[in-house]
């Protein structure tokens, strides 16, 4: 079968399942989760498929040229497939390469030792913290004892819904107002996000910890069958007071584990937050490489520096 390009509301059932079957990429693919960057960012989502060997992609127009990333703003992606992708990665980087793209960016997660990048894309080793579901879990002497200490608060911990829409607003800004953090993704974004959450099929969900009826904590997470993979998380001062996100990661953790899932991703650290990095290797993680590939066209370059971008 030769190489054939879909827009996404074209995309039949039976190749969104096997890229919900790519191991720690697939909470990412969910229908519901790809069609919220074309809704919120205009960014045109399309697929590339030759038998079951998959690459989303998605395209923007910009002043200077069209963009394509493999999703928008570095997550996961790149090649998947049931059989080595490197069966797809000739015809398809030949059909990105004619498109002329000013920028690409490609997240190869998960990893295929079959697969050769072409040289004209520069290469940059990431890293996240990946548990396995399938082992028990043995958490750091700390972690452990902040976990004792948050089941001692008497917290309750439960999925949000559409009643709590006011309370985790709230939350959220109280957690900005207290660190100071500047999100990169829009309100706009969020807001979809927390539509998604009201389907039980959506592979999005919002999990709250309560002291009796105030939320101290919540935390966003994409699931799959196999994965799942926390995106972002508030709390507020009583919430860290109360060791609120040990209680919701410990949560989460088990029923996980319980409902047959493999792996618990907590994401990635960014360079230099070794506190960061200590608290997600204390629930017993290991570190999973991977790598990101990205092409810029001299014409992005110039532009990248004039507004101050490397």
């Amino acid at each position: 079968m030769s190489l054939e390009v879909l827009s996404l509301d074209k995309l039949p059932d039976s190749l969104l399942v096997i890229a919900q079957q790519s191991g720690a990429a697939s909470p990412f693919y969910s229908r519901g989760l790809l069609s919220v960057w074309e809704q919120v960012y205009g960014w045109q989502g399309i697929v590339l498929h030759e038998d079951d060997c998959l690459l989303f992609g998605y395209r923007k127009k910009t002043p200077i040229g069209v963009i394509f990333y493999s999703l928008p703003f570095g997550w996961y992606g790149g090649l998947i497939g049931r059989t080595s992708s490197a069966v797809l990665s000739l015809e398809a980087f030949a059909w990105v390469c004619d498109q002329h793209f000013v920028e690409e960016r490609l997240v190869q997660m998960p990893n295929d030792s079959a697969l050769i990048y072409p040289k004209r894309y520069s290469q940059r080793e990431l890293t996240t913290h990946l548990l396995d579901l399938t082992k028990t879990a043995t958490y750091s002497d700390n972690t452990a004892r902040n976990v004792r200490k948050s089941r001692s608060h008497g917290l309750t911990t439960r999925r949000l819904g559409l009643a709590d829409v006011a309370a985790f607003e709230k939350l959220r800004e109280e957690h900005v107002a207290r660190t100071g953090e500047k999100r990169r993704l829009s309100e706009a974004f969020y807001t979809a996000l927390y539509l998604l959450t009201l389907s039980e099929d959506s592979g999005v969900t919002i999990v709250g910890a309560f002291l009796d009826d105030e939320l101290l904590a919540g935390h966003i997470y994409f699931i799959s069958e196999t994965d799942v993979f926390y995106f972002d998380g508030y709390a507020t001062a009583t919430g860290l007071e109360f060791q609120a996100n040990f209680s919701l990661f410990d949560i989460m953790i088990e029923r996980s584990r319980d409902f047959g899932r493999a792996r618990f991703n907590l994401g990635a650290s960014p360079s230099g937050d070794s506190g960061l990095e200590r608290f997600k290797s204390g629930w017993g993680t290991q570190s999973l490489i991977y790598h990101e590939y990205s092409f810029r066209a001299p014409i992005k370059r110039v532009a990248d520096l004039l507004r101050g971008r490397p």
